[in-house]
């Protein structure tokens, strides 16, 4: 006799794990595997169909098992929200365990810079985790209490996708898989369980909207210490600039090389290095398109310098000033930046001008 129980949770397997490999693929994670754009294509051509013979099969085994029509329409909605769920799970997991590991194009950290970051992910991993967990309990009569917990979490995936698109101006390609996930993981829950009258499915979604629109508000945080690393430290800092650099930029290494052999006359000024994309965020917010950048606090306030020639003659002016003392750490609160000086010598993706 045909074990259709096994062969069901065996197909379902099969594309949960095809789904996952999929979204590792053609959205470029995990860069140490080097995908080429042909085996991106080449993903979406063979595992995305794959996973999807798999829940059919899975589906047929399944339509086996369970006589009850109704029971069985239940029972793929389920599924299919499962699927979506497990596979958002996992993909979160590997981002908490690895962090930088998963997503390094600019885009990336240009989301992980205005959002919430972290503190999101946690959240959406507990949500998640909740979610899966409640596929399995017995639903209300109506439906209206688990209706209450699934529908904030389909506005708050599609107000992320619409933040990145409309405020970030950048599409994270370890975000987009998540987020779909979430809107494949409540939308089955959301037919299955949307009985009640369309006033409330309606109220529901604004406040869900509303949420996440605050939840995902944009913000910038302060640079990881562990991004910066020391150029120039004087004795006598009193004040403490951050140079915004990229490795192959010649004006950069100018910038670079003028305060390795200037660091005797540099007094009271400590210069920490900051690569362009943990910093591309920054940029963005005050439309500066290429480096070097210097960011330098002065009094209350933030001085932004761009170009290679006004860096070089504020290095040079104060050679023989004697700055004020300001203990303020944080260089990147948005309303103490001043708008930015420039003076040529600037490297943009286009190419470095003069």
């Amino acid at each position: 006799m045909v074990n259709y129980n096994f062969l069901e949770k065996l197909m379902f397997g099969g594309s949960l794990v095809s789904f996952l490999f999929f979204c590792l693929a053609f959205f470029g994670l995990f860069p140490f595997l080097n995908i080429p754009t042909w085996g991106k294509f080449l993903a979406l051509g063979l595992l995305l169909p794959q996973a999807v013979i798999f829940f059919f099969l899975h589906v047929y085994f399944l339509r086996r098992r369970e006589q009850d029509p109704e029971r069985f329409q239940e029972k793929i909605f389920l599924s299919l929200s499962r699927v979506f769920t497990l596979n958002a799970l996992v993909l979160i997991g590997i981002k908490l365990s690895v962090h930088k590991g998963v997503c390094t194009a600019e885009s990336c950290h240009v989301v992980d810079t205005f959002s919430p970051g972290e503190e999101l992910l946690i959240f959406s991993f507990s949500y998640l985790l909740l979610l899966f967990f409640l596929t399995f309990k017995t639903v209300s009569s109506d439906g209206r209490a688990e209706l209450f917990f699934v529908i904030p979490g389909f506005c708050g995936a599609f107000v992320f996708l619409a933040r990145q698109v409309v405020d970030y101006q950048a599409l994270c390609h370890f975000c987009i898989p998540v987020d779909l996930s979430l809107i494949g993981a409540t939308a089955p829950l959301i037919l299955l369980w949307g009985r009640q009258a369309l006033l409330e499915k309606v109220s529901l979604a604004v406040c869900g909207f509303l949420a996440a629109f605050i939840a995902t508000g944009l913000w910038l945080k302060p640079l990881n210490q562990k991004d910066l690393k020391p150029l120039l430290i004087s004795p006598e800092s009193k004040k403490i600039a951050i140079l915004i650099y990229e490795e192959d930029c010649p004006h950069c290494h100018h910038v670079i090389d003028f305060c390795k052999k200037e660091r005797e006359k540099i007094k009271g000024l400590s210069v920490y290095l900051c690569e362009q994309k943990e910093a591309a965020a920054l940029l963005r917010l005050l439309d500066i398109p290429g480096v070097p950048v210097l960011v330098v606090e002065d009094t209350n306030e933030k001085e932004v310098l761009v170009g290679e020639g006004s860096i070089l003659a504020y290095l040079k002016e104060i050679t023989n000033s004697h700055p004020q003392e300001k203990k303020d750490k944080s260089i990147l609160s948005p309303q103490d930046l001043l708008p930015p000086v420039w003076d040529g010598g600037v490297c943009t993706p286009e190419g470095c001008g003069s």
